[in-house]
């Protein structure tokens, strides 16, 4: 738990330098998404921010090839089951593709429960 906290740390942390559209070679390991988001990261010389512990720790398999910085972080996002949103010029956050927009939480009303009967005190009969 603590290493991929660390992960998403460093990878948070990685300082994003003007990046050129031009594709680029890219070599990273098989493993989880948020130890390749670090590698792609630091190659391509961008950003690329993993919030969910959940799509950080998700398997994916190696990535090489030419490709632009845009092509490899969203083949990163496909393959983590994730989204690829922009985060300016050269930064990336990887969120959970199956992630719903949080709805408004509505409280249900709840019946009230009936009064109590009065219960009156009978005169006493003299």
């Amino acid at each position: 738990m603590l290493r991929s906290c660390t992960i998403l740390s460093a990878s948070a942390l990685v300082m994003a330098t003007p990046a050129s559209a031009a594709d680029q070679v890219v070599s990273a390991p098989a493993g989880a998404a948020g130890d390749v988001a670090l590698v792609i990261a630091r190659q391509m010389g961008v950003s690329i921010v993993i919030a969910d512990p959940v799509v950080a720790s998700r398997r994916v398999p190696a990535m090489r090839g030419k490709l632009s910085p845009r092509q490899a972080v969203e083949k990163l996002a496909r393959a983590a089951d994730a989204r690829a949103v922009a985060a300016g010029e050269s930064g990336w956050r990887l969120v959970s593709a199956s992630a719903r927009r949080p709805r408004a939480i509505v409280p249900r009303a709840r019946p009230h429960p009936a009064p109590a009967p009065l219960v009156l005190p009978q005169p006493e009969k003299e």
